[in-house]
């Protein structure tokens, strides 16, 4: 997965994507966009212990999140129009690897 906002993979508003921490300290950039305001939840699925960022189309961090009562982040916004990036890492940048599942709904 791309490792950068210029690079994101480009992914639906609501949707399922697999993804993969191959080698410790990997970011894993993606990107959706919104046409109107709405509540969009953003969460991972899997064994890995990811760490996920909300960020604005400048690539500024609006919020992030470790864990939601188990090693997968989950962030709920009210965002309105535009462009915004998803960041998954792995919670240990020294150790964390593993695949995971973003799912994004609104």
């Amino acid at each position: 997965s791309a490792s950068t906002t210029s690079t994101a993979t480009s992914v639906s508003a609501s949707s399922t994507t697999s993804g993969n921490i191959q080698i410790a300290g990997d970011e894993d950039f993606f990107r959706f966009t919104l046409t109107t305001t709405t509540n969009v939840t953003l969460r991972t699925t899997g064994s890995t212990d990811t760490y996920g960022y909300l960020l604005n189309s400048a690539g500024s961090t609006i919020t992030s999140n470790d864990d939601y009562g188990d090693l997968n982040f989950r962030i709920s916004r009210t965002l309105t129009a535009g462009t915004y990036y998803v960041c998954v890492r792995g919670y240990n940048s020294t150790s964390t690897t593993g695949t995971y599942s973003l799912l994004i709904n609104r």
